[in-house]
Parts: structure tokens; C-alpha cells; sequence
């Protein structure tokens, strides 16, 4: 599984100059050490042009949006990148940021949930617009723009948060979540839903094939196909397709 996601995450953020010179970077360890969310109860913490606290502000970041740590300084300033239709950079306080590795349980669990609920809201404004004709407008380009940037920088880091926290957890409400989730955004070719509920699918099979096979026969074969595709490159995978094979389709 690891090298399936260093594909999707290592090339992805390389191509994107995310990584600058280093392709042999860890991709869990840029995930939970390199990306953060704030960390301010007032919803939002100030960006600052310069590491000072009398600095103009020039935007802020809200909770719930992940962003990049640039550089582990010693300063209590860091520097600070914001992922968008242009990316923008400043400096935020220690003490307003929350490495993603360092989230509760429950921390990573909402943060998910928001992020991938957002994904399927943009996903079907994206759907709406083409179905009432508005495939080549500027705002149909527009939307899909905000949707690939959100896809690319919020959705696939939240995956890991998915999976980490399903495997700390057992949660099942929650595996049914994500399940529901998969089912949602079925045909959509996105590998790395696959490759999280793979990694699920790996830490806890029993409670995975006993909640799929609760389902109707159409959401089972959706399933079983994710599984299919994102245990590939696990350790054990082998063993994983024979337990896969459990999960009868009449």
C-alpha cells in the first residue's frame, strides 16, 4: 500500500513543487509533520507578512483548512503556505498551529468528515452545472478549478486521517461513513478512497467484510471493487484477496 500512495501523493506533490528538491521525501511524514490547521478558538488565525507579531496581516486562514509548514525553523514564527487557485505564503505563530500527526482521535475524525462532506457538495455543484448545460462557462471553470485544488490538497491528505483514525479506533459508525462515502462518489476513478479504505481493509478485515455484507448487492460490488483495487501493494496481499473473496454477490 505504501508504495501506491507514495505514486499518487509523492508524484502529485512533486509536480506541484510541494517537495522542492527532495522526491525521496516520506509521504506520511510530510502529511502529519509538514501539514497543519490552526489552532485558534476564534475560528481563524492572522497571516502575517513578516515574523512579528506587529507585522501587516495580509489573509487568514480559517479551522478546518490544511495548509503547509515551509520550513521547520527553531523560530516560534513559521512560515507558512496556503494551497489555492494561487498559493500564498506568510507567517503564523507556534502556538496558532496544529500538526495534522499531532490530532486527537476525535480531532482527526471531524476534520475528516468535514473535508470529505465538502468534497462531495463541490462534487455535485460540478455535476449540476454540466447536467444543466454549462459545461464550457466561466463558471463551470471556475468551479472546477476550486474543486481540483480542494480535491488535491485538502481530500487526499484527509484520507490518511481516515484511515489512521479508523485503525486507532474500530470505529464502525464511522467505517460506515466512509463506506457510504465510497458508495457516493462511485465511477469517479479517485485511487486514493481506494487505497484508504485498502489500508482500513488491512488493520481490520472481519468488521470491514461484516458491515459490506449488510449491504444491497449494487453497494457490495461497488466495494468490493475499491477493495480489490487499494489492497494492492499491502504487505499481505495475497491474504487480503482471499478475504475479499468472502463477500458473496448474489
Amino acid at each position: 500500500m505504501k508504495k501506491n500512495w507514495i505514486l499518487i501523493l509523492t508524484g502529485l506533490l512533486f509536480n506541484l513543487n510541494l517537495l522542492g528538491q527532495n522526491p525521496d521525501l516520506d509521504y506520511q511524514k510530510y502529511i502529519f509533520d509538514s501539514l497543519a490547521v490552526i489552532n485558534d478558538k476564534d475560528g481563524y488565525t492572522n497571516v502575517r507578512e513578516n515574523p512579528d507579531l506587529s507585522s501587516k496581516i495580509i489573509f487568514q486562514i480559517k479551522t478546518n483548512f490544511i495548509f503547509k509548514i515551509t520550513a521547520n525553523s527553531k523560530s516560534s514564527w513559521k512560515e507558512i503556505e496556503q494551497f489555492g487557485l494561487k498559493n500564498r505564503t506568510g507567517f503564523i505563530h507556534e502556538s496558532r498551529i496544529k500538526n495534522l500527526g499531532s490530532l486527537s482521535n476525535n480531532e482527526m475524525r471531524e476534520l475528516s468528515k468535514l473535508i470529505l462532506d465538502s468534497t462531495i457538495i463541490l462534487m455535485n455543484d460540478l455535476h449540476s452545472l454540466n447536467q444543466e448545460g454549462m459545461y464550457d462557462t466561466t463558471k463551470h471553470r471556475d468551479l472546477h478549478k476550486e474543486f481540483s485544488v480542494y480535491y488535491h490538497f485538502q481530500m487526499y491528505p484527509a484520507l490518511k486521517l481516515v484511515s489512521k483514525y479508523y485503525c486507532n479506533t474500530q470505529d464502525r459508525k464511522f467505517l460506515n461513513y466512509y463506506l457510504d462515502f465510497l458508495v457516493e462518489t462511485k465511477g469517479t476513478a479517485w485511487e486514493a478512497t481506494s487505497f484508504a479504505i485498502g489500508e482500513i481493509f488491512g488493520c481490520d478485515s472481519e468488521n470491514v467484510i461484516k458491515e459490506i455484507y449488510k449491504r444491497s448487492n449494487f453497494e457490495k460490488e461497488i466495494l468490493k471493487n475499491d477493495l480489490e483495487w487499494g489492497i494492492q501493494g499491502e504487505p499481505n496481499e495475497n491474504e487480503l484477496k482471499l478475504k475479499i473473496e468472502f463477500i458473496e454477490i448474489e
